[in-house]
């Protein structure tokens, strides 16, 4: 029999830390990158119990534009793409196991291959 563990992908697999940088730059202090996460967490269980499907990368753009909002920042198009971009290369936060590795997803397939091309 097969053992599996299911788990999130984001933050326990992949290393968000990478977006400190580009949210530093666009908010101008660090620690936003957290504040970004977790609405973006909040919009993905709202999404989920309310059984309307959003990728996770609407939801990351939209949590994006609300945590700009709250914050009264105008992000500049090369700042939210640098954020944005940056959410498709996140790269993995521990070494890897010999594990076969299966995500659930609640992104499109493009971007799933594009993290788990390594």
């Amino acid at each position: 029999m097969p053992r599996i563990c299911v788990f999130d992908v984001n933050e326990t697999l992949l290393d968000l830390a990478v977006l400190d940088a580009p949210f530093e730059s666009a908010f101008g202090r660090p620690g936003v990158r957290r504040e970004w996460f977790s609405q973006l967490l909040q919009s993905a269980f709202l999404a989920t119990v309310t059984d309307a499907y959003v990728d996770f990368g609407t939801i990351g753009r939209a949590a994006l534009e609300m945590v700009a909002e709250r914050r009264g920042v105008r992000l500049s198009s090369p700042d939210r793409e640098a954020i944005l971009g940056t959410m498709l290369t996140l790269p993995p936060r521990h070494a890897r196991a010999s594990l076969s590795v299966r995500p659930i997803r609640r992104s499109p397939a493009r971007s799933m291959r594009q993290r788990y091309r390594r």
